[in-house]
């Protein structure tokens, strides 16, 4: 985008310079700047700021972190659960085979 905008200026200049020595090029240098300042315009009004994509990104990125926090918290959970579980059962059996003795 840069390069179009040094070619519009570019061609400005030589269309000056064409008209002061009357060489008959002025239409075609200032069509030909006008055709780049055209590019630059719509170029510079397609081209994403890095500001708006980055933060949607981090958004989506942040949502997807906070929804796999939540996940493994929950399968902690039940991982601790299911350990309590056993560690009871165990312990009740070894209660039981030791009234039973």
């Amino acid at each position: 985008m840069f390069l179009m905008f040094l070619g519009f200026l570019v061609f400005i200049i030589l269309s000056v310079v064409s008209a002061v020595r009357e060489n008959g090029k002025v239409k075609k240098h200032l069509a030909t700047a006008g055709a780049l300042l055209i590019v630059t315009i719509i170029g510079a009004i397609l081209t994403p700021t890095s500001g708006t994509t980055t933060t949607k990104e981090n958004e989506k990125e942040s949502i997807v972190e906070e929804q796999d926090k939540k996940e493994e918290v929950k399968k902690q959970a039940e991982l601790e659960k299911e350990k309590a579980e056993k560690n009871s059962y165990r312990s009740k059996g070894a209660r039981k085979t030791r009234e039973g003795n």
